[in-house]
């Protein structure tokens, strides 16, 4: 028999630790970022924005799962914070966030250097 899990439980596995310092933020994520949790992250992100963050650096090393959701989340956060004169940067994640981030040709824009 499969197991099956409800919406409720995948999105109670989804948080948000941040952190502020020089003007900077950082946004770590854990467990899975998809269709229930994404608009928890977009959330955040727009908080951050709204708090005049110009610099903002993403932690997804906990991260066990994200999808078209999440990453458009963290797109239009990139595109935002660019349009106010600063950025989004990924400075850790999974070897699986990773692939995915090249597969689908975002880690050109995402990724820290």
């Amino acid at each position: 028999m499969l197991a099956s899990h409800s919406p409720v439980e995948d999105a109670a596995a989804f948080g948000i630790r941040l952190s502020r310092l020089n003007g900077h933020a950082r946004l770590a994520a854990f467990g899975d970022i998809d269709v229930v949790s994404a608009p928890q992250l977009r959330e955040a992100l727009a908080l951050l924005i709204d708090n005049h963050v110009q610099r903002l650096l993403v932690d997804l090393s906990e991260v066990t799962f994200i999808d078209s959701a999440g990453l458009e989340a963290l797109l239009a956060a990139q595109r935002q914070l660019v349009a106010n004169g600063g950025g989004l940067e990924i400075v850790a994640c999974t070897r699986w966030v990773l692939r995915l981030l090249r597969v689908t040709e975002l880690d050109r824009y995402l990724l820290a250097p």
